[in-house]
């Protein structure tokens, strides 16, 4: 049963970082400082577009991945509860740290130019 919850979890947070991401990927959201990467850093929206649609993508690839795994604790016969709370919670912080690491790094880049 926990294989099963852990299962359900990790690809319904996976999901949710995709459908997050999509919307950026394809530009639809304009600049603004609670979705995406913060508008100010870039001298023109073209420049923010770019930047988050590189970031989305990154954040995709991940939640794809995380999607896949997911499936990981169905195979696995002895899963219990305390390994389907490690696994959770190991998965969403990969996530958050992928999220993180676009975000610093896209920050460095702007103060390299």
């Amino acid at each position: 049963m926990h294989n099963i919850i852990a299962t359900s979890v990790m690809f319904l947070l996976g999901m949710l970082f995709i459908g997050v991401s999509l919307p950026l990927y394809y530009k639809k959201i304009k600049p603004n400082y609670f979705y995406g990467i913060v508008p100010n850093i870039y001298e023109c929206d073209t420049d923010w577009y770019a930047k988050s649609k590189r970031g989305a993508k990154k954040v995709i690839v991940l939640s794809t991945a995380t999607c896949v795994i997911s499936f990981i604790p169905l195979v696995i016969p002895d899963f219990s509860a305390t390994i389907a709370a490690i696994w959770i919670v190991g998965s969403c912080t990969a996530i958050v740290i992928s999220l993180l690491h676009t975000s610093i790094s896209e920050w460095k880049f702007k103060r390299s130019l």
